[in-house]
């Protein structure tokens, strides 16, 4: 019986997404930035409260991108729309 190699494991708290494994997919920023916008804005205008939106927007995102972990996904949500501040941008650049 041949040896098969393991696969490397993936530290824990660590997405599993990587830059090429999404590429692949042709998944590029812009498309998640319209998704997460879109997503986020029905669900606000069919009355949903904010929380309800923001659970909405991460479902959306983790059906398009099933290999990423849930924190990680409430992360991209988060981000995507609460973006940063410019003053602060500026700050974190320094």
């Amino acid at each position: 019986m041949p040896y098969i190699e393991p696969r490397p494991k993936t530290p824990k708290g660590r997405a599993r997404r990587t830059p090429e494994r999404s590429l692949e997919r042709g998944a590029t920023p812009e498309d998640d930035q319209t998704l997460v916008e879109r997503v986020h804005a029905f669900a606000l205008s069919v009355s949903a409260t904010e929380e309800q939106a923001w659970r909405a927007t991460v479902g959306a995102y983790l059906q398009k991108h099933p290999d990423v972990s849930l924190a990680m996904a409430e992360r991209v949500v988060t981000c995507l729309i609460r973006p940063i501040k410019p003053a602060v941008r500026s700050r974190i650049a320094e």
